[in-house]
């Protein structure tokens, strides 16, 4: 990794606030994080609209939303924010949680496996960030040769003869022919 550390925004959805303790001391080792807690669909919505997260992790519980409830608002606000669930026990399935939009789940609340899903997260948007850096650079480049190519002669128009750039049409080459021979 690098010397300096990136920034993680994450929005929990829990009231396990333990769990939540000793996951943000897992995270905090590897990155800067800002947290915003919410318990209920409303509290993530208000919160959705001011905030830009990284990750969402959502705790599986009977009081918090579900899952496909959670999806179905990132939809309505047009945001795509990966959500890392934590189920309670391998009971529950995770491929549930899979087919109901969770792009990573922790079974038995494993804390290596949530941050090890943050750092995956994390990842990627830095190679996203460095990607939409270079293709920065490359249109910036397109557009100076493109720059380059509109200021010069029309190259259909003109040709290079006895190194000098001369006007391409019959009477001038004709006329440049004849004074040579």
């Amino acid at each position: 990794m690098s010397d300096q550390k990136q920034t993680c925004s994450l929005l929990f959805i829990s009231r396990d606030m333990e769990w939540l303790n000793a996951f943000q001391k897992g995270v905090q080792r590897f990155f800067f994080t800002q947290e915003k807690t919410a318990d209920t669909l409303e509290e993530v919505e208000n919160v959705l609209k001011d905030y830009r997260a990284d990750l969402i992790v959502l705790s599986v519980d009977e009081s918090l939303p579900s899952m496909d409830k959670v999806k179905q608002l990132l939809h309505r606000l047009g945001r795509h924010i990966p959500v890392l669930t934590v189920a309670p026990d391998w009971q529950s399935g995770s491929d549930t949680y899979v087919k109901l939009g969770a792009e990573f789940v922790s079974a038995r609340r494993d804390l290596l496996t949530a941050i090890r899903a943050v750092q995956h997260v994390m990842r990627l948007h830095a190679n996203e960030a460095a990607m939409i850096h270079a293709e920065h650079h490359l249109q910036g480049v397109e557009q100076r040769y493109q720059r380059l190519f509109d200021d010069l002669p029309d190259p259909i128009c003109y040709l290079l003869f006895a190194g000098r750039f001369v006007l391409r049409c019959q009477s001038c080459l004709f006329t440049l022919i004849q004074s040579q021979r």
